[in-house]
């Protein structure tokens, strides 16, 4: 189960449309927030503070996904602005600048351990390390657009980790013949096949299992980083939404 501690808060107001979703909370220091999510990101928020003049400063990008073994919680600095108009029945939106920073707190829940403080800040941000090296060599790979993690899954997963897919599917330059096999985390990788696909600083994270790892328990997240642009772009649009709370 996903906790979410984290992010407990009073909905004030709740305004809808258009895939976004805009809440007007408030915190238990009676703090009021602006908590911004896309439809088709439901695992990240934005969190903003309003003031008197009709603008808002982003304060904080919230992550929260579950897996198979756990669920992955974190908080990334941010920075930004935008404009919101609240009327009676509607609310319009603009976020005009958005930069992501360093994940700044977290919490980790694994095979039934949960990991806060120093321990989960650590193992986040060994993880997001990993991921951004991943991604940076996927995005340099001609794929299609992807507007569901299902989707990028499909497509991916062949290509990262052959070994555990059906025959069928696995890349043209996957091989058996003469190729080298190191063994981690109960799985044969081919390395012959690492070191053909992947760049060098690659090839620890693959052949040791740490990839494999990082899929099962963080998909989502490497999905995130992927579309980071995407996401930027859309939460930046103009939005009217109606009040439905």
């Amino acid at each position: 189960m996903v906790d979410g501690s984290l992010f407990a808060e009073k909905t004030l107001a709740l305004y809808q449309g258009a895939g976004v979703e805009l809440r007007l909370t408030r915190a238990r220091d009676n703090t009021e927030y602006l908590l911004m999510n896309l439809a088709a990101f439901p695992f990240i928020t934005l969190r903003a503070v309003p003031d008197e003049s009709g603008r808002f400063q982003l304060v904080a990008f919230q992550f929260l996904s579950s897996n198979f073994n756990g669920w992955n919680e974190f908080t990334l600095d941010l920075a930004g602005s935008g404009v919101l108009s609240i009327m009676e029945a509607e609310a319009r939106l603009r976020i005009d600048t958005l930069i992501l920073g360093e994940i700044s707190a977290g919490e980790i829940l694994h095979n039934g351990a949960r990991l806060s403080g120093e321990t989960a800040l650590s193992n986040l941000r060994n993880r997001a390390e990993r991921i951004r090296a991943l991604v940076a060599w996927m995005r340099g790979i001609t794929a299609p657009a992807f507007r569901t993690q299902a989707a990028f899954e499909a497509y991916w997963k062949p290509l990262l980790l052959p070994e555990l897919t059906p025959a069928t599917e696995r890349p043209v330059i996957w091989t058996r013949q003469n190729a080298v096999w190191k063994h981690a985390e109960d799985v044969a990788w081919n390395a012959t096949y690492t070191a053909t696909m992947f760049p060098e600083a690659l090839w620890t994270l693959r052949d040791s299992g740490a990839l494999l790892r990082d899929w099962e328990e963080a998909v989502t997240w490497i999905y995130f980083v992927y579309q980071e642009t995407y996401i930027a772009a859309e939460f930046s649009k103009d939005y009217l939404l109606n009040r439905t709370k």
